[in-house]
């Protein structure tokens, strides 16, 4: 008994030996994790917060989480040191690498590797562009760290004390974390630039935020405020690319009225589930192969306002001081139009106030109990806003943004159309259940919002507005009911035509009706909108991915969609969607099974529309804004 304790307790002691040698090596490797990760914050305003925030960050993000890799792998492998050693020399040397390498990809294309990047270049290496002398220089690379981090075992193994050089940085680690993420979440709700500005920067970097807290402490932090920082750059945005040029129009002013259901997919207008708008699509322009910017409500409404990929939201929110709003916003109220927005939704909370509304009052309060009862509320203050109008005949811009059909899809039930299910609980019986029943039920949501739209649609006839107002009618995204088998419901899921098909109706007066065939993108809202209402003579590439809805439309074309956390490519009837640990293909229907590769060119199309309003210049450019008609 005696020797088997002693065996144990050598054991022990050996094992907790090679465990300190492995957390005092990855405490060894945060000042090069600093440096590598420090080139992507070049231009970072010297003397500020941002300087200690940075650091924090990256010792408390990065650090801590290579800190807690390999001590959890030597806790597992228990092992010699033959074994613990050289296994996480291998983690933290592929960290480090994978690290090295996106820096040199960022510093140049300004985009960050992930698995959707990789995938192309694992099927089609060439056509992406990558040549034998990237692949030596990378391989250089990776020989350079791992004699680098034999060096750093080799300077651990001889350090005494280690366990005061470990307990000093996983501190460091600790506090970095905790202090960093804390003055995150006050400088995103206050739009603090000096910080926010370097989310992008920083790969697969997520900081925490919070709306509640930030509001309720956010005053302790008084050296954060909402500011512009000149002067750096690090994957700013530079939007427009141009100051953009205007006609004189001929004719008074359009006004502007946009209607959006929510979660309203392209095979639930028709003349059964929404017969008002139905009826309105024939005396408009309808566009029957329409896709959504994403399949969520914050995605949608970026590619509708603002018309450049969906993949450029965390730089528009880092850039939102200096953005200000999109062009055609800013085009909007130059003109001094008279503003009504109505959503029953949190703009503020999910940054839309901050980034498309800016300095525009959102009339985000409406009465009643639930989803239905506030869009009357919603109908009755988009009449009195449009009755105003017919009086004074100011050009206005209108938004009534419908929410009854958002699940759990509320309408009057005395006037339902369709039957419904009986109880409505997607967590137990979706899987069960006939989805046509639940199907129903979002029916009526659109068939009831139907009617309430028809009501403004009247009264912008009646008070004389319908002949000089530009109609628009779509949704933010759309809605699955299980449709390809694989149990996926609502949105924010996956990149079918359920979830990123929508309906899109265009009304622009004098303009005859007609039926779109080609495929189109909420994109190509903001420059159509542009030309008709203010004679916008800059190429549409200036201040958009998007193309003319009422000119000439490409007949083939890639679309970029996204999500709250990932994005896809859509080319022909295939989806290519990026997933954390890979790139995941099914086609439109959700098919699953072997796809074709996109083609290299086209592919290089598409990287570089999602980067090229990314400043590339060490100093950015101050934004160009809007030139004068």
């Amino acid at each position: 008994m005696p020797k088997l304790l002693a065996t144990l307790r050598s054991l022990v002691s050996t094992h907790l030996r090679n465990h300190g040698l492995v957390l005092t090596a990855a405490v060894l490797n945060l000042p090069l994790l600093c440096v590598i990760l420090g080139r992507n914050l070049e231009g970072i305003p010297a003397h500020s917060i941002a300087t200690p925030y940075a650091i924090g960050a990256i010792l408390g993000y990065y650090g801590s989480f290579m800190i807690l890799v390999v001590g959890s792998v030597s806790v597992v492998l228990a092992g010699s040191r033959k074994v613990v050693i050289p296994a996480t020399t291998a983690i933290m040397a592929l960290m480090l690498w994978a690290l090295l390498l996106d820096g040199q990809v960022y510093s140049i294309y300004k985009f960050h590797i992930d698995f959707f990047w990789l995938g192309f270049v694992w099927r089609d290496a060439d056509g992406m562009g990558i040549t034998m002398a990237m692949w030596a220089a990378a391989a250089v690379a990776l020989g350079a760290v791992v004699l680098f981090e034999v060096v750093v075992f080799h300077i651990a193994a001889n350090l005494t004390h280690r366990r005061r050089w470990v307990m000093g940085g996983v501190g460091l680690c600790v506090v970095g974390l905790v202090g960093s993420q804390v003055v995150h979440i006050v400088a995103y709700e206050k739009n603090d630039e000096r910080i926010t500005s370097l989310t992008p920067r920083l790969p697969v970097y997520l900081p925490m935020r919070s709306h509640t807290n930030a509001v309720k402490y956010g005053d302790r932090l008084p050296g954060i405020s909402r500011q512009v920082v000149e002067g750096s750059d690090g994957g700013s945005l530079h939007y427009p690319l141009e100051p953009l040029r205007f006609g004189t129009p001929d004719s008074a002013p359009y006004n502007l009225l946009i209607v959006l259901l929510e979660s309203w997919r392209a095979d639930s207008l028709n003349s059964e589930i929404t017969p008002r708008l139905d009826s309105y699509a024939e005396r408009s322009t309808r566009f029957e192969e329409h896709f959504s910017s994403g399949n969520s409500t914050i995605a949608g409404l970026f590619g509708l306002f603002y018309g450049i990929q969906p993949t450029y939201w965390e730089s528009v929110k880092a850039n939102s001081t200096r953005i200000h709003n999109p062009v055609l916003i800013d085009a909007i109220q130059d003109r001094n139009y008279e503003f009504g927005v109505f959503a029953d939704s949190d703009f503020r909370r999910h940054k839309i106030q901050d980034t498309v509304f800016s300095g525009i009052r959102v009339h985000d309060r409406q009465s009643g109990h639930d989803t239905a009862e506030r869009d009357v509320d919603l109908t009755r203050q988009v009449n009195r806003f449009l009755e105003e109008r017919g009086i004074d005949r100011r050009p206005f811009m209108a938004l009534a943004f419908y929410k009854a059909s958002h699940f759990d899809y509320r309408y009057d039930r005395e006037r339902a159309p369709f039957q419904p299910s009986t109880r409505l609980n997607p967590a137990l019986v979706f899987p069960r259940e006939n989805p046509e029943l639940y199907r129903n039920d979002y029916r009526n949501a659109l068939h009831y919002d139907d009617e309430l739209v028809g009501r403004v649609l009247d009264r912008l006839a009646a008070v004389g507005l319908e002949g000089n107002t530009i109609v628009v009618v779509t949704t933010d995204h759309g809605e699955a009911f299980d449709d390809d088998g694989k149990n996926y419901w609502g949105h924010g899921s996956r990149y079918t035509r359920a979830q990123v098909q929508v309906p899109l109706i265009v009304h622009v007066p004098e303009m005859s009706p007609r039926r779109v065939q080609r495929r189109t993108s909420h994109l190509d809202l903001a420059p159509t909108l542009m030309r008709l209402m203010f004679e916008c003579q800059s190429e549409a590439r200036s201040f958009s991915d998007g193309v003319d809805l009422l000119s000439a439309i490409p007949k083939v074309r890639a679309l970029v969609v996204a999500s709250y956390f990932n994005h896809a490519v859509i080319v022909g009837n295939n989806v290519y969607e990026s997933r954390p640990f890979g790139l995941k293909t099914y086609t439109l229907d959700g098919r699953s099974g072997p796809i074709e590769l996109v083609p290299s060119g086209r592919m290089r199309e598409i990287m570089t529309d999602l980067t090229r309003f990314l400043v590339r210049d060490r100093v950015r450019p101050t934004p160009a804004r809007l030139a004068g008609p």
